[in-house]
């Protein structure tokens, strides 16, 4: 996919605009550091919530999205099924089924719920569409109706959970919305230099972005960050895309 990030070499006055961008209910909340990969040095964090996608990615040299990728016609996306072992039974429930592409067509919950369970049963097409699944599903046809192989060689599917994992050993955190997980995230942030950025949090109103969507997008940069200096894990099948020749997979 021609991803020259994992092994291109670096000048030190190189600086790479990468971003962590979260959907949030006032469009795409954007986390936004400038990053020398020669150093592994940050500096100029911005944070601020885009209306549309276009211009969440706009400028960027590289991203990471909480938002699926590449998207199944049939049964399950295997990237999704690593994700829920790695982190464990109490907190795999973080990774949903995204709805497959056919989905994407529907006006309403319930006929796209209805397509899904007449695809064929759960355990080999799919079966039906979560509610969860189907409240993003906006967001989802957004980025599906922009990406193409060339533009995921720059836009990365990853997951805030994994990424925080990562962050704390390899342990998942508790629930982000509990008052220990939040601190747990806050600390675990601030340690890698993002305690300005997470302070920046009460700019944002709440009417446009929950705080656990500035948690979740600060951690992202990170995963951006991990992908440039070839510390990331990309969670995928190799031999598993979508109709659109897209890559199925999860970075931490």
């Amino acid at each position: 996919m021609g991803r020259n990030w994992l092994t291109k070499t670096y000048r030190s006055d190189d600086l790479l605009n990468i971003k962590g961008i979260d959907g949030c209910k006032g469009g795409w909340l954007v986390a936004q550091t400038r990053f020398s990969p020669a150093s592994a040095q940050h500096a100029e964090h911005r944070l601020y919530v885009a209306e549309n996608w276009e211009k969440a990615v706009e400028k960027a040299n590289l991203v990471a999205v909480d938002m699926p990728i590449g998207l199944a016609d049939f049964g399950k996306r295997q990237c999704d099924v690593l994700a829920r072992k790695k982190l464990g039974k109490k907190r795999s429930s973080s990774v949903f089924s995204p709805p497959r592409r056919g989905m994407l067509r529907f006006e309403t919950y319930a006929d796209a719920n209805r397509f899904g369970k007449e695809q064929g049963p759960k355990a080999t097409h799919g079966g039906g569409l979560s509610k969860q699944a189907w409240n993003i599903t906006p967001k989802i046809k957004e980025i599906d109706d922009w990406i193409t192989q060339r533009r995921q060689s720059r836009v990365f599917e990853a997951h805030p959970e994994l990424a925080f994992a990562a962050l704390n050993g390899g342990i998942p955190l508790p629930p982000k919305k509990s008052s220990e997980g939040v601190q747990a995230r806050r600390r675990l942030l601030a340690k890698h230099g993002f305690e300005k950025l997470t302070q920046q949090a009460d700019e944002i109103p709440k009417r446009l972005a929950a705080p656990d969507d500035v948690l979740d997008a600060a951690a992202l940069v990170l995963v951006c960050q991990r992908i440039l200096l070839g510390h990331a894990t990309c969670l995928s099948d190799p031999s598993q895309s979508d109709a659109k020749n897209l890559a199925m997979e999860i970075w931490y």
